[in-house]
C-alpha cells in the first residue's frame, strides 16, 4: 500500500484502473463518416475516463467512476474493488436496438452492420443478460459488458441536441470526454505552451435549493484550478438559462469565499485521487502535493471557457459567431469582480494543440483593431 497525502491506495483497484484507462481497447472499431469527429480524432481506441468520486460527501466516499462519451458507466469502490453499474447505465439497452421501440425518442441508434457479430444473441439483450451476471460484488466488468456499455454510451450522446442539418457531428458532451481523455492520456499543451491537465468533468459549482450549475471541466495548471465552461458549434449560447453570462456569473458565484472554500477542497480531493492512483502523469504529483496542502483564497480558482468550432463549420452558416457573442454578453458583466476569465479556442481537426486566444477576456474587447 503507499499514500498520497494520507489518501490509502488499494493496489487492486489502481492496476485494474489503470488497465481500463491505459490499456482497454474497445474491440468494435466503426467506420463511415456518420460516426463524425471523434472517429477522426482516433480516440475511440481507449475511450474510457476515469474520475474522482462525485463529491466529498460520505455516498461518495472513496468511489471512482467509470464515464465513456458523457455517458456514466459505473463506479468503483476503492476500498472494497466493488464495480456497481449505475443507473444510467442500467437504461442503456435501447441504444443497442437497431430502433427505439419508445417513438418519442430521437431516432439516433444507427447499429453498424455486423457490428457485434461475436454475440450469441442481439445486443440489447445481451446487455440485460450480462448486467445482470454482472453483480453486486463484481471487482471487474465482463470484456462484452463493458464493451455495450460504451457503445451504448457513445450512440446515445452522438446527435442529440445538435443541429439537425449536421448529423454526422457528435453531441458536445461525446467531445467533452474526448477532450478530457486527451489531456489525462498526455497533455493538451505542448512544452512550449501552458501546461494544464483535466481532472474532472460535470463538477458541481454549489447547491442551492433550486440551483446546481456545473462546470463542463475543472483544469489544474499546477497552481489553481480552472473552472472551464464548453461550447461546441456555437451552440446553446443564448438561451437565458445557458448563455456566456449566466456561467460567468456562475463561476463568479462558485469563486466567493463562501462556495470556494468547499469547492476547493472537493477539487483538491478529486486530485489527490487521480494522482494516487496514476490516472494522470506523475510530473503533476509535486505541484498536486503544494496545492493539497494550501487553504482556499482568491488565486485558488480562475474561470474560462473552451469553444469547439463555430457556425461557420455548419453547412449554410458562414459567420463565426462565436466572437461576437462572447464579447455581447460578457463585456457588461466582465469587470466588476476579481475573477480572472481565459477563452480558449479548439480547432475540430486538432484538438491536441489548445492554446488560449485570450488569457483575459478583457483582451477581446480591449485590443485595438490592426490598421490596414
Amino acid at each position: 500500500m503507499e499514500s498520497f497525502l494520507e489518501l490509502p491506495v488499494n493496489g487492486k483497484v489502481k492496476d485494474y484502473l489503470q488497465r481500463l484507462s491505459r490499456e482497454y481497447v474497445f474491440r468494435y472499431m466503426f467506420s463511415g463518416e456518420k460516426y463524425g469527429l471523434v472517429n477522426n480524432l482516433n480516440i475511440l481506441k481507449k475511450p474510457v475516463l476515469i474520475l474522482g468520486p462525485e463529491d466529498a460527501s460520505e455516498k461518495y466516499e472513496g468511489k471512482m467512476r467509470i464515464w465513456a462519451y458523457g455517458g456514466s458507466i459505473a463506479t468503483v469502490d476503492t476500498r472494497t474493488g466493488d464495480v456497481v453499474f449505475t443507473g444510467g447505465s442500467r437504461s442503456y439497452s435501447p441504444y443497442l436496438c437497431d430502433g427505439h421501440p419508445n417513438k418519442k425518442k430521437p431516432p439516433e441508434v444507427f447499429l453498424q452492420e455486423g457490428l457485434f457479430d461475436g454475440l450469441d444473441k442481439p445486443a440489447h439483450l445481451k446487455y440485460k443478460e450480462l448486467l445482470k451476471a454482472h453483480g453486486s460484488s463484481s471487482t471487474e466488468i465482463d470484456s462484452d459488458l463493458l464493451d455495450l456499455s460504451v457503445f451504448a454510451a457513445y450512440t446515445r450522446y452522438l446527435n442529440r441536441s445538435v443541429h439537425l442539418t449536421y448529423p454526422s457531428y457528435p453531441q458536445e458532451k461525446s467531445m467533452q470526454c474526448v477532450i478530457a481523455k486527451h489531456s489525462m492520456l498526455g497533455s493538451v499543451w505542448k512544452e512550449d505552451e501552458r501546461n494544464m491537465v483535466v481532472i474532472d468533468v460535470e463538477t458541481h459549482l454549489f447547491k442551492t435549493k433550486n440551483e446546481h450549475p456545473r462546470a463542463d471541466f475543472v483544469v489544474f495548471d499546477g497552481e489553481a484550478f480552472g473552472l472551464i465552461e464548453f461550447k461546441y458549434l456555437g451552440k446553446s449560447m443564448d438561451r437565458k438559462e445557458n448563455n456566456l453570462k449566466k456561467h460567468y456569473e456562475d463561476f463568479v458565484r462558485a469563486m466567493k469565499p463562501d462556495n470556494g472554500g468547499k469547492l476547493f477542497e472537493e477539487l483538491k480531493m478529486k486530485l489527490k485521487y487521480l494522482a494516487a492512483y496514476g490516472l494522470i502523469d506523475q510530473s503533476w504529483r509535486e505541484s498536486a502535493e503544494k496545492i493539497c496542502k494550501r487553504k482556499y483564497d482568491e488565486a485558488s480558482l480562475w474561470c474560462g471557457f473552451y469553444f469547439l468550432g463555430d457556425a461557420s463549420d455548419i453547412p449554410g452558416k458562414k459567420k463565426d459567431i462565436v466572437k461576437d457573442r462572447i464579447k455581447r454578453q460578457l463585456e457588461p458583466v466582465y469587470g466588476k469582480t476579481h475573477a480572472k476569465c481565459r477563452i480558449s479556442r479548439i480547432d475540430p481537426k486538432s484538438i491536441d494543440t489548445i492554446k488560449w486566444d485570450y488569457d483575459d477576456i478583457s483582451d477581446l474587447w480591449l485590443k485595438k483593431t490592426p490598421e490596414k
